[in-house]
């Protein structure tokens, strides 16, 4: 499943919210199963995959987010529909508003222009033509024009951004990488009143001086992103190696363009993720499309080994990586540390795992993993284990249908808790 249709099985649940019926919570609860999406799936193509776990909680943030923050969003949309009664504003076109406003609004992490793209598209399937030109009328004239950007550009592009998409961004270039430091960018934000900035940096410029003196001390840094050119990435890498390896490492986003097939294989092969765990990387295909790095070929750990011994700050990522594509670690023998959880309902299997935090202290789950094969009788809950366990395939009831993940241990000890004990995604 895509974004684009995780995002679109959210706007069902937001218009579901719209008749009051039920919470965000008894909402999800029903609809976000196996069960449910093999039924819908029957006549809707959209349904036809289930989400994996990353998307699954984007469906939930967007759902629960949408639920709290409803009268916040609707007072937006009437306040931009001029000529319209909220009353008068179809339950679909509504949610679609909605979704957008949430995604702008509180997650930062996806382009404004996206979220509004994708909901414009999303409402094309539902509603008639004049419908979609009202919900664009309303998200790119009114409601996108809240917040200014600035734009540092500190080279020259090929091509020139474009005035009449750039309608509450001032565009600002440098030259030298002299001219950035705190005084100037603070005017400069002065003058357009900007919320938001964008540094279009020079790929041939050191980055780490930025950090530590061009960057006005009242700034957060939210996200890095590196775009590189596939064709050169090659010839990049071999001739200024440290330069490239500074940027991959600290981008939070790679994006690598002008991707052929036999490119976006012969960079899978790289596995760039043992450079970056951290980050997310999207090759973009000659034809315009874009592709995750990550297809189930590439793992973010060394896999060549006979044994894959799971740092403690790297739990999470482990996790999330091993339920979304188990068969990278089908016969893999790993060692992590966890605390022990034995639930009565599950007999002979236990399930240790670590508190996990995504972005506060109310977005808190216990990840755990199923193992079998060790007598635990004698260890308490919540007793600090290290684990040392083959994986395999095979079925566990919770999982369902589809196999999973099931952890035989060959050895597991008590152990002293980790420095950190709760893991940041």
């Amino acid at each position: 499943m895509t974004r684009s249709n995780a995002r679109e099985v959210a706007v069902h649940m937001i218009y579901e919210l719209g008749f009051g019926s039920r919470s965000a919570e008894e909402l999800l609860e029903h609809e976000m199963t196996r069960e449910r999406f093999a039924q819908l799936g029957e006549e809707e193509p959209l349904y036809a995959q289930f989400p994996n776990e990353k998307q699954r909680q984007y469906i939930r943030d967007l759902v629960q987010g949408v639920y709290v923050h409803g009268p916040e969003l609707d007072d937006y949309i009437s306040r931009y529909s001029v000529g319209w009664s909220f009353a008068r504003i179809p339950r679909m076109a509504a949610a679609v508003m909605r979704t957008a406003m949430y995604e702008v609004l509180y997650m930062p992490a996806i382009p404004n222009s996206a979220a509004i793209n994708e909901a414009v598209e999303i409402a094309k399937n539902y509603e008639p033509a004049e419908v979609v030109s009202f919900i664009n009328g309303i998200l790119s004239d009114g409601f996108a024009l809240e917040d200014r950007t600035l734009l540092i550009c500190c080279e020259e592009g090929e091509v020139e951004y474009d005035p009449k998409v750039m309608h509450n961004v001032t565009v600002v270039t440098v030259e030298d990488q002299e001219t950035l430091t705190p005084k100037f960018l603070l005017e400069q934000q002065k003058k357009c009143k900007a919320t938001q900035i964008i540094v279009e940096y020079n790929g041939m410029w050191d980055i780490q001086p930025f950090y530590e003196e061009g960057m006005p001390e009242n700034w957060v840094l939210y996200q890095i992103i590196f775009t590189v050119d596939g064709p050169t990435f090659d010839i990049y890498s071999k001739n200024m190696g440290p330069l490239m390896l500074e940027k991959l490492r600290n981008a939070d986003m790679i994006i690598i363009n002008r991707c052929s097939d036999e490119l976006c294989t012969a960079l899978r092969r790289r596995n760039l993720r043992l450079i970056n765990r951290r980050a997310d990387i999207y090759l973009e295909k000659d034809d315009g499309t874009s592709e995750d790095y990550m297809d189930g070929t590439v793992s973010a750990f060394d896999l060549s080994g006979p044994e894959l011994r799971i740092a403690d700050e790297d739990y999470g990522l482990w996790y999330v990586e091993i339920m979304d594509n188990p068969a990278m670690y089908e016969g893999k023998t790993v060692i992590f540390r966890a605390m022990m959880c034995k639930p009565p309902q599950y007999g002979d299997y236990f399930t240790p795992g670590r508190f996990v935090m995504v972005c506060c202290e109310k977005d808190m789950n216990f990840l755990a993993l199923a193992c079998i094969g060790w007598d635990v009788s004698k260890i308490p809950e919540k007793t600090w284990v290290e684990v040392t366990a083959r994986v395999s395939l095979e079925h566990w009831d919770p999982y369902g249908e589809e196999d999973g993940p099931v952890l035989h241990v060959t050895d597991l000890r008590k152990c002293e808790k980790p420095a950190e004990e709760v893991v940041q995604m």
